[in-house]
């Protein structure tokens, strides 16, 4: 009997170590696994994060250039109207810019006057490209003529809209946004041309 009972305390031990054993081995395999979901979870938010970021650098990045490249478009329009104010050639010709392509309307009186246009506008170095549309056609200077070259200086800072002048009315043509054509009208109002005729589609 003492050895069955010396044995049965043994045993009972032996079972005690067995179960903090097993318990110990469970919870460290809770351990690993919580520690596991916790270090895929951050992997997660890093990449999350990553994601966000890049997302946000690129969406920064196309503003950034976005707006620089409107800055360089107002710096070739106004060195347009510049140049338009001292050549004859540009009498009837008209001039938009949109991302470093300057598009080329209206009319020249002959083909070397429109190549002379367009050689002119290459002196820009900062252009991308030249869309010329201009059209051979007689050019007549009549008191239109003042009239437009200050329409055009007005312009200068808004590269995609144009004027044509006719029989002292102003028609403005091109794309620009609302607050932008509520300073042009007031501004080309005080050019006191006989009519404004607003054909600028608002973006």
């Amino acid at each position: 009997m003492p050895h069955l009972c010396f044995f049965n305390k043994y045993n009972s031990k032996q079972m005690a170590r067995y179960k903090n054993l097993t318990d110990s081995k469970k919870t460290l395999r809770n351990a690993i696994n919580i520690a596991a979901i916790n270090t895929l979870f951050i992997i997660k938010k890093q990449k999350l994060n990553l994601h966000i970021f890049s997302l946000f650098l690129f969406m920064l990045i196309t503003v950034c250039s976005s707006c620089s490249q409107k800055h360089v478009d107002k710096e070739i329009k106004a060195d347009l109207s510049t140049k338009a104010k001292n050549e004859l050639n540009f009498a009837a010709v008209n001039y938009t810019v949109k991302d470093g392509i300057v598009t080329l309307t209206g009319k020249c009186s002959s083909e070397k006057s429109k190549h002379e246009v367009e050689e002119t506008v290459k002196g820009i170095n900062i252009i991308k490209g030249i869309d010329n549309k201009i059209v051979i056609a007689p050019v007549v200077i009549n008191s239109d003529f003042p009239l437009k070259q200050a329409a055009d200086s007005v312009l200068k800072g808004y590269p995609t809209v144009e004027a044509n002048v006719s029989d002292d009315t102003i028609t403005l043509d091109g794309k620009a946004k609302k607050q932008e054509v509520a300073k042009i009208l007031p501004a080309l109002n005080k050019l006191h041309p006989g009519k404004i005729d607003n054909k600028v589609t608002v973006q």
